[in-house]
């Protein structure tokens, strides 16, 4: 595991008040393996379509951890971190994304960017 997933496994712990175990952060690939993870420690049903379009609200003077959402549910708060953390956008977070080979992680950022612009490679 990278240094970009593990820094956002640690800032959802903290978001969220769990301890996800080493070994299970280590088998942690795709975003909805993160999403179960959180739900199991929260003692939450996963949602069966949790990726479905939503808007963010930023999360101004509230801090880094402190992200607020319309509806905040866990898919919602999972999304804004993931997407504050790695700087894509929201709408490429899906739940079989994989941090590395879709979304960048431990990679430098992705080669097509978003919102008018590449990342660096």
């Amino acid at each position: 595991m990278g240094l970009d997933i593990i820094e956002l496994v640690m800032r959802t712990e903290e978001t969220f008040g769990v301890n996800i175990e080493d070994g299970a952060a280590g088998q942690i690939q795709t975003v909805g393996d993160l999403y179960e993870a959180i739900c199991k420690q929260l003692d939450l049903s996963p949602d069966s379509h949790p990726d479905q379009p939503f808007a963010l609200v930023s999360a101004g003077k509230s801090g880094p951890h402190s992200i607020q959402t319309p509806d905040d549910d866990a898919w919602t708060k999972l999304v804004a971190i993931i997407s504050d953390q790695l700087q894509i956008d929201p709408a490429e977070v899906r739940y079989d994304s994989r941090f590395r080979e879709d979304l960048g992680a431990d990679h430098g950022g992705r080669v097509d960017g978003w919102a008018g612009g590449p990342y660096m490679n």
